[in-house]
């Protein structure tokens, strides 16, 4: 039955369905159901973008609510999700007031409704200006499509803050290893290197631990684009390997990845694989750090045929 309703749900969006007595009987309903915590989440879910369809714009603000990270990750993203489905100018506010505390899948919901209509373009590349919206967290294809808009003033704008010359000051530190590219690495002396520096951040077999990406899965990238990766970490962090901060009612922090979730307790990790979980309702705040879990001074650690090493090492992976 459930599926039945998701499919109504879906298709009364598509036609955008008019206001009517029974709409306003199941957005009523809709509004009891969300905050029930004891409701099952499926429900929830759907009744979250049930209320989405409100059109006098009532429901936003009891919508916005469930962005807050004490929710189960499936309804925050039901939350997004619904909220970037109203066309209301504050929705773009909302959204970058929850920016820091959304995971990678909210903000993948979050991201579509500037780039719908080109007149929300600028609000968020103020947020980027700000600093409240990371440059990173735009992704790659958004930031290309604003360096490449049609519009002068968004292009403009777009390349001071996501251009080259809005890149870290550890490209001067990129260009002194530049010589690595060229040399010929010894695979075996990379993996030594990876043991003794990368290891702690990620796992390969029995060595190491899971706190970065497989790095089997980026044997394809271009050796610029590791290198890069290795020693500007913080300029294009992968998506769900960003540090959080979250603060507990009881006055604690802690800061690590989002390693696992549930409907009820998330689960930070830290270098070397250093865990802690904590319950959704014990958390008073959470928010991205904007910085990788890879430090970025590996440089100190690292020589430039050491860097040649460990990318032949990685590009040597199955």
């Amino acid at each position: 039955m459930l599926d039945v309703n998701q499919a109504a749900l879906s298709a009364a969006k598509t036609i955008q369905i008019q206001p009517a007595p029974d709409l306003s009987k199941l957005l009523r309903r809709a509004s009891v159901i969300v905050p029930d915590e004891h409701a099952a989440q499926a429900q929830r879910e759907l009744s979250i973008g049930i209320l989405g369809l409100d059109p006098s714009g009532g429901s936003i603000p009891m919508v916005a609510k469930f962005l807050d990270p004490k929710q189960p990750e499936g309804i925050q993203v039901a939350a997004a999700s619904a909220l970037a489905g109203i066309s209301n100018p504050q929705i773009g506010s909302i959204f970058i007031d929850h920016w820091r505390e959304a995971t990678s899948k909210v903000r993948d919901r979050m991201l579509p409704w500037y780039f719908s209509d080109k007149a929300r373009v600028p609000v968020l590349l103020e947020a980027v200006k700000a600093g409240t919206v990371p440059a990173w967290s735009l992704g790659p294809a958004h930031t290309q499509q604003l360096l490449q808009s049609h519009d002068p003033a968004i292009s403009s704008l777009a390349q001071s803050l996501l251009g080259e010359a809005a890149q870290s000051d550890r490209k001067a530190v990129y260009n002194r290893y530049l010589p690595a590219l060229t040399m010929k690495g010894d695979v075996q002396k990379g993996r030594q290197v990876y043991v003794r520096v990368c290891s702690e951040c990620h796992k390969l077999g029995d060595t190491g631990s899971e706190v970065g990406p497989d790095l089997r899965t980026v044997t394809t990238h271009y050796k610029e684009a590791l290198m890069a990766d290795i020693l500007m970490p913080n300029l294009n962090i992968e998506s769900g390997y960003e540090e959080y901060l979250v603060e507990g009612n009881d006055g604690q922090s802690i800061t690590g990845i989002l390693a696992k979730e549930t409907p009820t307790t998330i689960t930070l990790r830290r270098r070397k694989g250093e865990e802690d979980t904590v319950l959704r309702s014990s958390i008073k705040s959470m928010r991205s750090l904007s910085v990788s879990p890879m430090p970025e001074d590996l440089d100190k650690n690292v020589s430039v045929e050491q860097m040649a090493d460990v990318i032949a090492y990685v590009k040597s992976l199955k």
